[in-house]
Formats: C-alpha cells, structure tokens, sequence
C-alpha cells in the first residue's frame, strides 16, 4: 500500500505479528473499518490515520505495512495510479475553472442517478 496522505483502505487484517496485532485493536483499528491517512511526520517513521472519518491518532509505519489493507481510494498524485487504467473519481478539490480544465482533460465526475 502507498503511504501518502488521502490513501484510504478497507483493513482486513492486522498482521501476524501478534503483539502489533494487539496493540491496534486496542487503538480501535479493526478489521472491516476504513483507515485514511491524514499526514506523515517529517522522518516518516510516523504515520497519523484516521478511521472511519472520525478518530485521528498517529501510529508507526511499520505497524500501519504489517496490517493487510486494500487500497479503495488515493489521491491522483499518487505513483500507484496507472495512467492506462479506469478510476471512479470521488471528489475534485477545487472550483468551476478547474472543473472545467479536469473536464478538458477527460477527468469528470460522474453525476448519481
């Protein structure tokens, strides 16, 4: 999984290091909830998340790497996106210029039915 801020994943596991395994469960994360991740700290060796939107603390790298998540959304900026691929956008962060400079490019929100 690629750590940047605004990567969301759906946990599934905590890893097989049992005590890790403990420790995050005591933190609330748990498998089936939705993890983000807020920011990185200036030497990266920490990482502060966010799960379900609500609740904000910061954990190690190594522990968030050990857990087994699966990417459900990032940010465009990040290497992972493929550019031969087909992503759903969720959000674009910005007004109706910008919008429309996304549109041009062929990135457009799709409006619900």
């Amino acid at each position: 999984m690629e750590q940047k801020p605004g990567v969301e994943c759906i946990i599934h596991s905590l890893g097989s290091d049992e005590k890790v395994a403990q420790r995050l469960a005591q933190m609330g994360v748990l498998p089936g909830l939705t993890l983000q991740i807020i920011r990185i700290a200036s030497f990266g060796t920490t990482v502060e998340v966010s799960i379900d939107g609500s609740q904000s603390f910061a954990i190690r790298k190594d522990e968030l790497t050990a857990s087994n998540c699966q990417v459900v959304a990032m940010p465009l900026t990040c290497s992972d996106v493929q550019l031969h691929m087909t992503y759903r956008i969720r959000t674009l962060s910005g007004g109706r210029k910008f919008q429309q400079r996304m549109e041009a490019q062929g990135i457009q929100l799709k409006k619900r039915e």
